[in-house]
């Protein structure tokens, strides 16, 4: 951990870790103080070096590690009934709140417009029939960075995630009624539907970064549950998991 080389790698495993416990309902394996630690570390450097886009970017995916961490504890405890509706209650919502501030006061510099791909329709290359079996518009504005800020795009696909997998798990007395359900399920869709557009952006950019596609892979598995279940969704992504066999 003294090392850049040893942060990078533990922010990695860390990831790794919170999406498996994510999906799987389970504890993470490493202990909550490895998460404390990164965040404390990157919120004391991003202090001390206010202009680094580097340490910017490195808190905000520690402040994801972080909260992904406090979701999958929570969500554990409630499949093994460790903790009390009523606790269950106030800490999703404290949760709820800190992931949508995640997005919504983000440091204006992980936003940087210079850095938005707006011409990824010109140099992609797509057949008609290809076109025509698309489930979403991966050209449109504002969904893929390039140059330093691509980091941003593979956090805001695991934000994506972190958010479906908390309004998914939203207390059952919260949505109590039908109107209250269709709005978490269309909002579950909307952030699905925009993984999936931001997947095949990647997918379709000829200056994607080597392996730009594993770091937002795993987040196709969440979106696949709040995506139509027909044959061309389905279509869909079976070939983004054969994509990805492939590619290894």
């Amino acid at each position: 951990m003294d090392t850049q080389l040893g942060r990078t790698a533990m922010l990695w495993y860390l990831r790794f870790d919170v999406t498996v416990a994510l999906m799987s309902g389970f504890v993470p394996k490493m202990e909550r103080q490895w998460f404390d630690y990164m965040l404390d570390y990157y919120r004391d450097q991003a202090r001390e070096f206010p202009h680094s886009l580097r340490l910017k970017m490195a808190l905000a995916s520690a402040e994801m590690r972080h909260m992904s961490m406090e979701l999958s504890l929570i969500i554990a405890q409630a499949n093994r009934g460790t903790i009390s509706e009523a606790d269950y209650v106030k800490q999703h919502a404290v949760l709820t709140v800190r992931i949508d501030k995640w997005r919504t006061e983000m440091d204006p510099a992980l936003r940087d417009a210079r850095y938005l791909v707006t011409n990824l329709e010109a140099h992609a290359q797509m057949t008609d029939e290809e076109r025509r079996e698309e489930i979403v518009d991966p050209f449109e504005l504002g969904l893929l960075y390039g140059g330093p800020l691509f980091v941003m795009t593979a956090l805001t696909v695991e934000w994506l995630s972190v958010a479906v997998m908390s309004r998914s798990q939203l207390p059952a007395s919260l949505a109590a009624t039908t109107q209250d359900r269709f709005v978490q399920y269309m909002d579950l869709a909307r952030y699905a539907r925009t993984t999936a557009q931001i997947y095949e952006a990647v997918e379709l950019w000829s200056d994607q970064p080597k392996g730009a596609l594993i770091p937002i892979h795993s987040a196709l598995g969440f979106s696949m549950l709040f995506l139509p279940h027909d044959q061309k969704h389905h279509w869909w992504f079976r070939k983004k998991l054969a994509l990805q066999e492939q590619r290894g």
